[in-house]
């Protein structure tokens, strides 16, 4: 990355996030990569492993197909789940204004 110095350049910043056993959130990683292309993601969850990372059972992200398929080569037996953020900020979209707080509450 240093030949990028003074340029304007579109990167990707990868980043994981897990939860310990008592449920606390923990930054496990940050990178900068060129790009989302499933050799930066691949060698970004290589690099946690390698730092010390395993027993990862459950992992949630985008439905990102380059993520996934970096997750299925580096955590192959681990559970994953697509977030569910963007449909949820649908509902946002086409409900009234006043409606947003029970929309977020109730989830209805």
């Amino acid at each position: 990355m240093d030949n990028l110095i003074g340029i304007c350049s579109s990167v990707a910043v990868l980043s994981a996030i897990g939860v310990d056993q008592q449920g606390l959130r923990r930054a496990l990683g940050l990178t900068v990569a060129l790009s989302e292309a499933e050799i930066c993601w691949k060698e970004f969850l290589e690099r946690l492993v390698e730092r010390g990372l395993c027993g990862i059972k459950y992992i949630v992200f985008d439905d990102h197909t380059r993520l996934n398929t970096a997750r299925r080569a580096v955590f192959p037996n681990a559970t994953w789940q697509p977030l569910l953020v963007k449909p949820v900020q649908e509902c946002y979209r086409y409900s009234p204004h006043y409606e947003n707080k029970k929309v977020y509450r109730d989830g209805t």
